[in-house]
């Protein structure tokens, strides 16, 4: 007797749907990470005190937007978050790439209570600062050399000694540590998100320097940079 084909046939249909689904959904999980980013954007630059972001935006090599960085401990603290990374051409119009994704994370000890959500802008000033984006992982403060903003957006006393830094860092922040540590963060590519949101392996090298990927749906992302 002849064995059908149809069971087959409808398990090959689902685990493909399945797969589609999924797939989607990351689609979409990542485009959701883009959106926030451009609000991020949009509540930073709309906020007058940020004039020193302003500023150092207009001759940025790149920009790293994390609008959503959490930190919570009890004597041991940890902070983590994901965010985009986006360059900008190095010919007279310096358009803004499309993004690559990325993570942050960091551990320190000593004594801390309570919970802090930041949003954070890294803002890229240095060839060499983008040069070590576009390697495997980076440690801000160590592989970087960090300045970081506080919370009104101008940039602390103490980080007057350290102009010509490679990041300098903006961010506004509600909880009880009251300001973002990020000295010691690691950031980490995040290839699964690229390659989910782009649908196609890229590197980071590819999305941000070649240029050679793109998502009209960042666009007004990109276009939120570029009105600052």
């Amino acid at each position: 007797m002849r064995t059908s084909h149809w069971p087959r046939l409808i398990v090959g249909v689902a685990v493909a749907t399945t797969i589609a689904m999924a797939q989607a959904q990351a689609a979409s999980d990542e485009q959701e990470l883009v959106d926030r980013a451009k609000v991020t954007v949009d509540a930073l630059t709309a906020d007058p005190n940020f004039k020193d972001f302003h500023d150092m935006l207009d001759r940025a090599k790149a920009v790293i937007v994390m609008p959503q960085l959490i930190r919570a401990g009890f004597v041991v603290g940890g902070e983590g978050g994901a965010g985009v990374l986006l360059g900008r051409t190095q010919d007279a119009q310096r358009k803004w790439s499309y993004p690559a994704f990325l993570s942050l994370g960091s551990a320190s000890v000593g004594f801390q209570i309570g919970a802090e959500v930041s949003e954070v802008i890294l803002v890229v000033m240095t060839d060499r600062g983008l040069d070590k984006l576009l390697g495997d992982k980076v440690t801000l403060g160590g592989d970087l050399s960090l300045a970081v903003g506080n919370l009104g957006g101008r940039m602390e006393a103490s980080t007057t000694t350290n102009v010509g830094a490679d990041v300098y860092a903006f961010g506004r922040s509600k909880g009880l540590f009251g300001g973002v540590a990020l000295k010691g963060g690691i950031l980490i590519p995040n290839e699964d998100s690229d390659k989910a949101y782009y649908g196609a392996s890229a590197t980071t090298r590819d999305i941000v320097i070649e240029q050679k990927f793109s998502n009209p749906d960042a666009d007004r992302l990109r276009e939120a940079l570029s009105g600052t």
